[in-house]
């Protein structure tokens, strides 16, 4: 029996299904793509899970991996190209259909992030943006990082949402989680016509 996507992100160590409960967002998004050719770029690298289970989970799709690999080393990973750079000033990389935020969660890095990378995604493509704090100044996380944790960082990314003309759906998996950042955020790229 084939493994579920909760499954093949635990396997290979991610926190996208056990955490956060993304898979849930992420199977029925993915589900007509699953054997297709396209491209996939995931910011935010850590040690590699969820490359490693976007590789096995979509064989014929390209993966790239973007990261400033300042915590962790880069380590090569089979079928994925790894690339160091900074999100909010991504160097050269093309274009791509799927775009997947998992980099930094402060929400003002997270727009300077949508706004560097709205650019590389394809018509009716489809940007992910994970991670989503909510305003809670009592919470350890944002009282350590009160200064990224402001309302107006909030706003701006609200703004940069706003300004990229796509849908946006909140998925808010923190009553399933238990975690305050587990929202995720999904907007599709309009065609052009």
């Amino acid at each position: 029996m084939e493994a579920t996507l909760a499954e093949c992100l635990n396997r290979h160590g991610s926190d996208k299904a056990w955490r956060h409960h993304y898979h849930r967002i992420y199977e029925p998004a993915f589900a007509a793509m699953r054997d297709d050719a396209f491209t996939l770029l995931e910011v935010g690298v850590w040690k590699g899970g969820s490359c490693r289970a976007w590789r096995e989970w979509f064989p014929h799709a390209t993966i790239t991996g973007l990261d400033i690999f300042e915590r962790k080393p880069m380590v090569p990973i089979d079928g994925v190209t790894l690339i160091e750079g900074d999100s909010t000033k991504p160097p050269a990389m093309g274009t791509f259909d799927v775009i997947i935020d998992d980099g930094c969660h402060f929400p003002l890095t997270q727009a300077k992030t949508l706004r560097a990378l709205w650019p590389l995604l394809n018509p009716g493509g489809i940007y992910f943006l994970e991670d989503v704090w909510r305003p809670d100044p009592e919470h350890p996380w944002t009282r350590k990082h009160s200064d990224e944790y402001k309302p107006h960082n909030f706003e701006r990314l609200s703004d940069m949402i706003v300004a990229t003309g796509a849908d946006c759906t909140v998925h808010d998996q923190r009553e399933q989680s238990g975690e305050l950042d587990s929202c995720i955020y999904v907007m599709r790229k309009p065609c052009e016509l």
